[in-house]
């Protein structure tokens, strides 16, 4: 009974926590707490959904599912919601261990606090497992995931191709991995730089150039497909990556990163944006 006390009391704090957290500032969670919904939306463009992909291979068999900067875990636990009686393994990345996400029984107090499921079906839920760490260095085995999905979260992260890389890593044969890299107008033809360090005049967050030539990173990443990979940036809507496996093997898509034009997107010169936008514009050399 004082165990069960413990714990009870224990998450009642980590409710009280979270709600003062949330009411403090909840404009500024609402990339930590965004729901399946609002990720799947990155993905519409481009006829690929989260849900679909865990659905498609849940009939299978048990499905291990990750999500790279998960934030509050809020999509993860409507994943959880809505295959409620099939095996489903569902892990998260953040970089740092902080409130209210430190361990796996934090994520009940945000489904509490967010409404997501009755206090009293708590305790029956299924929750994901957090880990803390840098994605363009994740510890995962090969091939340990049939779904691994990052929305909103691409953008910060100066090497995103190290990252793709290793998501096709970790991903297993027949696994899917869906990775929204930026918004719209992300498109630039091949043609000359415009200069050596902004490279387009488009408010892309991924360029790749060989030399003094534009490489339009769309075609270069889709000419990577092999029998092993398929790999798709399906044109106009959000800069979305779906990444198909099909055989073992890891992907190399033959980028170094150009570390001079890599450059924090408030100091590229948005056309909507005076005071630019943010996330980092990363840019890359043919290899």
């Amino acid at each position: 009974m004082m165990i069960v006390d413990e714990r009870a009391t224990r998450h009642a704090d980590r409710v009280a926590d979270t709600r003062r957290k949330l009411a403090k500032a909840a404009s500024g969670y609402y990339g930590r707490t965004r729901g399946l919904h609002d990720l799947e939306e990155r993905f519409a463009h481009a006829d690929a959904s989260i849900e679909r992909a865990v659905a498609d291979r849940v009939t299978a068999g048990p499905v291990r599912v990750l999500e790279i900067g998960c934030g509050w875990g809020r999509a993860l636990l409507d994943l959880s919601l809505r295959f409620p009686h099939d095996a489903l393994e569902l892990h998260g990345v953040n970089l740092d261990r902080k409130p209210p996400v430190e361990g796996p029984e934090d994520f009940a107090a945000v489904a509490e606090v967010l409404g997501l499921v009755p206090e009293h079906e708590l305790a029956a839920m299924r929750l994901p497992t957090p880990h803390f760490e840098d994605a363009t260095h994740l510890h995962f085995p090969d091939e340990s995931f049939d779904v691994v999905y990052s929305a909103v979260c691409l953008r910060w992260i100066p090497d995103k191709v190290r990252v793709i890389e290793h998501v096709a890593r970790v991903l297993r044969p027949g696994g899917r991995a869906l990775l929204h890299i930026g918004e719209a107008n992300w498109q630039y033809p091949a043609g000359s730089l415009i200069d050596e360090r902004l490279l387009t005049d488009r408010p892309c967050r991924l360029v790749v150039h060989d030399g003094a030539r534009l490489v339009p990173v769309e075609r270069h990443v889709t000419d990577r497909s092999d029998d092993r990979f398929t790999l798709r940036l399906p044109p106009g809507g959000y800069c979305s990556l779906v990444v198909d496996k099909h055989a073992s093997g890891h992907l190399d898509l033959g980028l170094v990163l150009d570390e001079r034009a890599t450059i924090p997107m408030r100091e590229f010169p948005h056309p909507d944006r005076p005071g630019g936008t943010n996330g980092v514009r990363s840019a890359y050399r043919l290899r």
